[in-house]
């Protein structure tokens, strides 16, 4: 009896810790609103993703100035630049995905900004390769 007792006064606890209620014998559901910022978050990694990839695809052909891109003969090494680029890229969404994940949506305007900085700076990069070719 008294292990039913403890059973009921914990699922009674985890009731009230839940996003539903129990409202006069059902259970009501209590709505929870992603916020703005989150969503900006959201669209901020597809311009982080964009600006990264667009200068590697500018880069394609040309003469490259990072030793760590370019290959034997002075031009941009496709392989190693995409593969660079994207774990420069994965690393960041990763990154912020476990922060996100853990302290809940503080720092989404911090994200936000670095990821358009560091998209914008790909994106320049891309404007700039496009225009020397």
């Amino acid at each position: 009896m008294k292990r039913i007792i403890a059973l009921l006064v914990f699922a009674a606890g985890g009731l009230a810790a839940a996003p539903n209620a129990l409202v006069d014998g059902r259970i009501a559901q209590v709505a929870t609103r992603t916020p703005a910022r989150h969503k900006v978050w959201l669209a901020s990694l597809a311009v982080l993703a964009g600006g990264q990839f667009a200068d590697a695809a500018s880069s394609i052909g040309g003469w490259e100035t990072n030793p760590m891109l370019r290959g034997a003969d002075g031009h941009f090494n496709a392989g190693k630049g995409f593969m660079i680029k994207g774990a420069i890229v994965g690393g960041l969404i990763g990154g912020e995905y476990l922060v996100h994940k853990f302290s809940g949506h503080d720092a989404d305007k911090a994200f936000v900004g670095i990821n358009a900085g560091v998209g914008g700076l790909g994106l320049a990069c891309a404007i700039h390769n496009s225009r020397i070719k």
